[in-house]
């Protein structure tokens, strides 16, 4: 069993309560997968990055496009 299908089956929790996460790029899970699980964790998701953001959620590669959300986020020191 992989991490993303051991996590996927674990109980929902308020690991992530508080945390507000923007996704942005491509990831191993699909956009709407990788929400649904920060949500059943306690995180709420945006669909940009606003001063409520505590956390962006990329991979490597899409964090050295520098792609708007990205940037966004650095200028908030996110």
């Amino acid at each position: 069993m992989s991490t993303v299908e051991h996590v996927l089956r674990t109980e929902p929790s308020a690991a992530l309560a508080g945390a507000v996460f923007c996704i942005s790029g491509a990831l191993s899970l699909g956009e709407k997968e990788m929400a649904a699980l920060l949500q059943a964790h306690g995180a709420t998701v945006a669909s940009s990055v606003t001063a409520k953001v505590t956390h962006v959620l990329t991979s490597a590669a899409d964090a050295a496009k520098k792609t708007s959300k990205i940037a966004s986020a650095e200028a908030k020191d996110i």
